[in-house]
């Protein structure tokens, strides 16, 4: 086993490689490995295997941000920076119980017979939310029409009154 002390007397670069070496091995040791397939033994299992090759290969995450949780907020950060803000064309639904929700329209430059997805943010996302706008930016590339629906009161759309007497 190396002493502490020799490993400290070698020259800082070698300190490094040994390192980085060291974690190469833990990499491809530990954390390279086949996704695990979670569903029945059946027919619907066997149509997976077959036909998606994927799910066969090991999965390579990005070696400086192993961890899930790590990948989700980094995604997060360095999407909301890269992805421009998009504009949209803002239909407002008024509901039975006098509360409003916000459709927002991103139609230009499609056929008018392109197909239309409609894009469901989580409980507090918005249009503007960086994994929006990526689904959105990705419809645009292949000339699909693309609606968010937004939530009441968020993105801009205020509860009304007689909605909150309704909830109280």
């Amino acid at each position: 086993m190396i002493e502490l002390k020799a490993l400290l007397d070698l020259p800082l670069i070698y300190s490094f490689i040994i390192l980085i070496f060291g974690y190469y091995i833990y990499y491809l040791i530990r954390i390279v490995k086949t996704p695990i397939l979670v569903c029945g033994d059946d027919q619907f299992r066997k149509l997976i295997v077959n036909n998606m090759e994927i799910v066969k290969e090991k999965f390579l995450p990005t070696p400086w941000c192993l961890e899930s949780r790590a990948q989700t907020i980094m995604a997060s950060i360095i999407r909301g920076k890269m992805i421009p803000e998009i504009n949209y064309r803002r239909e407002i639904l008024k509901l039975q119980d006098g509360g409003e929700v916000a459709l927002d329209w991103v139609d230009d430059n499609c056929h008018k017979l392109a197909p239309i997805v409609i894009i469901l943010p989580g409980l507090t996302g918005t249009s503007q939310a960086e994994y929006i706008r990526c689904l959105v930016i990705g419809g645009r590339k292949i000339g699909i029409k693309c609606v968010i629906f937004n939530n009441r009161g968020l993105s801009g759309v205020s509860l009304k009154v007689k909605l909150l007497r309704f909830l109280i």
